[in-house]
């Protein structure tokens, strides 16, 4: 058998040795390079999709209406009813639409009648439905403001339905209303609570459903009545609230029961109510003027 050259494994090894570390180089080479590209390729990248924003016809900036601004996308949103209308028509068009929007959605959110998000105000991708549907609530919100006093009423009622596991006679439970109402009457008096708070009370106390099985739903209601509108079944209770100021108290009411319709010697319960509000009518205002005073605060300028 003939013996290996020991020359021919040294040029191996050498040419091995050689390969590896031209290998290693080249990875070292190709890491670096990577290291540097990957940052450029990324900077190259958000540069061109900001540019490609930036461009977008639609984000155009066409009209600024108090702190919204009305976009191109808004105006070619509407005129899509339209098609063939050059730039200068769809503004002339669709601009006064868009800027009587803004000013009644400014002006509703300002008076706590709606809210606002990016969804429908102040951006170039907006649900022109749902904006559609706030500026209608905003209209009606405004337009239901009539004469009249609003406030709210606390009751507790022993004498509508007995609970079934009421051991109470009725002079017993018409004299645990009205001291638990007298408590709650005097406490709004003195300002020690809201008559919220007052209301909130009876609502959690559970010795109530021995008067009335129904004391959470009953203890009180709000009324904002409509012009002729009765507040409660009681016309001597509803003068009553009537001739009161803003933040003013009732006295305890009686409440008679009714029977078919007609109220009787027997008392039900027992309520009071407090006016937190009285519009007049010289403060009653109509929509036009509403939406002028607005237009004079949410003025629309151009970019």
């Amino acid at each position: 058998m003939e013996r290996p050259n020991f020359h021919t494994y040294v040029s191996q090894s050498y040419l091995f040795t050689f390969i590896r570390r031209r290998l290693i180089i080249i990875l070292l080479v190709l890491g670096v390079i990577i290291v540097i590209a990957a940052p450029l390729i990324y900077y190259f990248r958000v540069s061109s999709s900001a540019s490609s924003r930036q461009t977008n016809p639609g984000d155009k900036i066409v009209a600024k209406v108090g702190q919204e601004n009305i976009y191109q996308a808004d105006l070619d949103h509407y005129a899509v009813a339209l098609p063939g209308l050059n730039p200068a028509d769809k503004k002339n068009y669709f601009l006064p639409t868009l800027v009587s929007q803004s000013i009644i959605l400014q002006g509703g959110a300002a008076d706590g009648l709606i809210k606002l998000d990016s969804s429908v105000f102040n951006s170039p991708t907006k649900d022109y439905a749902k904006r559609e549907q706030l500026v209608n609530e905003t209209r009606q919100k405004v337009t239901a403001e009539s004469e009249g006093p609003k406030g709210t009423v606390v009751a507790i009622w022993f004498d509508l339905q007995a609970s079934p596991s009421a051991k109470l006679s009725y002079s017993q439970r018409q004299k645990t209303a009205l001291e638990k109402i007298a408590a709650s009457h005097q406490a709004v008096l003195n300002k020690t609570m809201t008559i919220d708070q007052a209301a909130d009370n009876i609502r959690k106390d559970s010795s109530m459903a021995a008067l009335d099985p129904h004391y959470k739903i009953n203890a009180s209601f709000t009324f904002a009545p409509a012009p002729a509108q009765a507040i409660t079944t009681y016309p001597e209770f509803d003068k009553i609230l009537d001739n009161l100021k803003a933040n003013q108290v009732s006295d305890i009411f009686p409440a008679p029961k009714i029977v078919n319709s007609k109220e009787t010697s027997s008392i039900a319960g027992y309520m009071f109510g407090e006016v937190t509000n009285f519009v007049d009518s010289s403060k009653v205002i109509s929509f036009d003027d509403w939406f002028a005073q607005k237009k004079a605060i949410y003025k629309e300028t151009t970019p």
